[in-house]
């Protein structure tokens, strides 16, 4: 019941829009979503302290939430390439830095 808790209610909140606060995960929220993540894991699996989150994450076939959240953020910034609603001021800060290595537009094919 807390595997279902947290993969269908915490951490799509915990990912809604991302798009807007990516840039954080790189440096200072990283770790806090890790121990959320890890406190969760344990609640699940029930294992000790001991264990490695990396083994728990693997046993449970959950990716890390700042993966979650990169992921999150580039299928929001993409859908809004499709639907003409993004319009970045520039190509190397802030929000748009992260689809500069996907190609102009989603669809291009890279």
């Amino acid at each position: 019941m807390v595997h279902d808790i947290f993969t269908m209610v915490t951490s799509p909140i915990l990912t809604y829009s991302s798009m807007v606060w990516w840039p954080r995960v790189k440096n200072i929220s990283r770790m806090e979503l890790s121990k959320l993540q890890r406190l969760a894991c344990l609640a699940i699996t029930g294992a000790m302290k001991t264990t490695p989150t990396a083994a728990i994450e693997v046993l449970l076939r959950l990716s890390p939430l700042h993966v979650m959240t990169e992921a999150e953020a580039l299928a929001g910034i993409c859908r809004l390439m499709c639907n003409k609603q993004w319009r970045p001021k520039s190509t190397n800060s802030g929000h748009t830095t992260k689809i500069s290595g996907h190609g102009t537009h989603p669809t291009d094919g890279n």
